[in-house]
């Protein structure tokens, strides 16, 4: 009985104190202790980090930073702050359970507030294991750092918008407290990667381009999209064995890595290499789960003319229907033999690691499906979605994109997409349809797509006429949008586009969401497809601006400019207006 009581004490006591509320910092003063396991990894210790970082921009107050066995060495009646798997939390009962693809739980117990997700701890080099830095482009799990970042954001009102101090976003508190706080969130897209990582700006260092990203929760499972694939090879037997690469009309091997490396798809001897180097690769790798076979950049020019190939290229011809489209035609020419040479790979591999993958992506000529093959269930595919006018396309052309979609994804249990909104940066079109990318996100989640790999522009430089890929500016709306929609497609754009404009351009926040919406209904309403500019992107200036428009956009932008004079809004103000020089420059 006399235990009975104490029971009842206690548990009125960690009532009492659930109920109270949880003060990290109080009238700019800390109130908690941030815990890490003795042990911790990475990920857990930059987490730390950037909670007490962010606490302190925000209300000067310095939290300090533990390890477990130091902070528990004696009782106190102090609030802790458990990040990742510490033993109190496991004491606690809480687990992660439900928590999948690098998710992540928020949970308040008594005086403990918990941050914990799925990580990856170790990833491997050369069959050595190396701990994951969260701060350093990788493929991997970071759920405890987005746990930590869910809170910034949702709590403190923290925003990344650009890399660097200049598109970051910390308002002031004195207080900061929680009341009962539970839930878990696991992403919607399990990968969610991008290409053209390094953002070129003389405003930022490489490091805060690299650290953007993963704030923008960039990351995923070891398994990845496929990428061209055979550039190493030409080192390793150009010269030895030169019959293990494309021959080319001109009567020579392309012994040339430009494009991603051109082998003979009817070499078997190079096949059994490749299987071999795939396998050993697997053993010594345990975190990797997808291992690309895919040929060359441009394969449409540089393919093998050896008799074998060729003979296969015009089989494949005769397969389709006459007076089939150009389309389907252009897009599934090659797909035959290349499909089932990653199928042959895939088999081979598949009878040593039945649980890994064998990736290759659906692009340009080997787009297609080819018509009743039978894939190996080990084969993963990405599947490479042209152009950007794909976000605005008509009802029929949406439907036939994800038609191709669903081919695929009936022939393959991991699917991924390479997008490029990228692709209408050509001769500095601007890339603002952050409404539009949402609703192209929340498509491929019913399409099966378990993540995507985004082409994103790393250059900041203004581009003129001739330039392709350019201007990081110009697209980073769409890409902030795109992010939070791969991590919750029903993310709401309005309200998204709305802090964006009200956080980074404060007193000329009106004018920005003009001008950004105005962009987006100009891309909405161009009357996309295959249009005139679609083969000359240098028409796409005169198609889609008129100069009333062009007059609207910078008259917008030179109003921002005179709301917002001086400081930090009026430096936000002239580097976007840098980014859009092209408006001026195609006056």
């Amino acid at each position: 009985m006399k235990f009975c009581s104490g029971f009842v004490v206690f548990l009125g006591f960690w009532t009492f104190l659930q109920a109270e509320p949880f003060y990290l910092v109080k009238d700019h003063q800390p109130k908690a202790t941030i815990v890490i396991p003795d042990d911790p990894s990475l990920t857990e210790s930059f987490a730390a980090s950037e909670l007490s970082s962010f606490l302190q921009k925000s209300t000067t107050a310095v939290l300090p930073i533990m390890k477990e066995k130091e902070a528990f060495a004696s009782p106190s009646e102090n609030f802790w702050v458990l990040i990742g798997g510490t033993r109190k939390t496991q004491e606690l009962g809480v687990t992660l359970k439900g928590i999948t693809k690098g998710g992540f739980l928020v949970k308040r117990t008594g005086p403990y507030l918990i941050f914990w997700g799925e990580d990856d701890r170790t990833r491997y080099r050369q069959g050595k294991p190396y701990p994951v830095d969260p701060k350093q482009r990788s493929q991997t799990r970071h759920g405890t750092l987005f746990a930590v970042y869910d809170f910034l954001e949702k709590n403190l009102g923290v925003r990344w918008y650009w890399p660097g101090s200049l598109g970051e976003i910390v308002p002031s508190h004195a207080s900061v407290y929680v009341d009962n706080v539970d839930y878990r969130e696991n992403p919607d897209f399990e990968y969610r990667f991008c290409y053209g990582y390094w953002l070129d700006d003389p405003d930022f260092q490489r490091e805060e381009s690299s650290l953007w990203w993963r704030r923008q929760r960039l990351g995923g499972a070891g398994y990845a999209p496929a990428t061209h694939s055979f550039a190493s090879y030409v080192a390793r037997y150009g010269q030895t064995h030169p019959e293990y690469f494309a021959l080319q009309k001109d009567g020579k091997r392309l012994l040339d890595t430009t494009h991603g490396g051109h082998i003979c798809l009817s070499n078997k001897e190079f096949q059994k290499i490749l299987i071999e180097d795939i396998i050993n690769t697997f053993r010594a790798h345990p975190d990797i789960y997808t291992i690309s076979v895919m040929p060359g950049d441009s394969f449409e020019r540089y393919c093998c003319q050896c008799a074998e190939c060729r003979a296969k290229y015009e089989e494949a011809e005769k397969s389709f229907p006459p007076g089939h489209a150009t389309f389907i035609r252009a897009s599934g020419k090659h797909s035959w033999i290349v499909w089932e040479y990653v199928n042959e790979v895939a088999r081979e591999v598949g009878k040593v690691f039945p649980d890994r993958y064998i990736g290759c992506c659906a692009y340009a000529s080997y787009y297609l499906v080819p018509r009743n093959m039978k894939f190996e269930p080990n084969v993963a595919v990405t599947v490479c979605r042209g152009n950007a006018d794909l976000y605005f396309w008509e009802e029929k052309d949406i439907q036939r994109s994800h038609a191709h979609l669903a081919e695929w994804a009936k022939n393959t249990r991991l699917l991924f997409t390479w997008e490029y909104p990228c692709a209408a940066q050509a001769y500095g079109n601007p890339v603002i349809f952050p409404h539009g990318v949402n609703q192209e996100v929340k498509r491929l989640k019913k399409s099966g797509v378990k993540g995507c790999i985004v082409e994103y522009t790393p250059s900041y430089e203004p581009a003129r006429y001739g330039g392709e890929y350019t201007g990081w500016m110009r697209e980073n709306l769409t890409t902030y949008v795109l992010f939070k929609s791969l991590w919750k497609v029903d993310t709401d754009v309005d309200k998204l586009v709305e802090e964006y404009c009200r956080d980074l351009y404060g007193p000329a926040a009106k004018p920005m969401k003009k001008f950004f919406l105005l962009l987006e209904e100009i891309w909405k309403n161009g009357n996309h497809g295959f249009k005139p500019y679609y083969e000359n992107w240098s028409n796409i200036w005169t198609y889609l601006y008129s100069a009333e428009k062009k007059e609207k956009l910078i008259t917008l932008l030179n109003q921002a400019s005179k709301l917002a004079p001086e400081g930090i809004y009026n430096q936000r103000v002239k580097k976007t207006m840098a980014g859009f020089s092209v408006l001026w420059e195609n006056r």
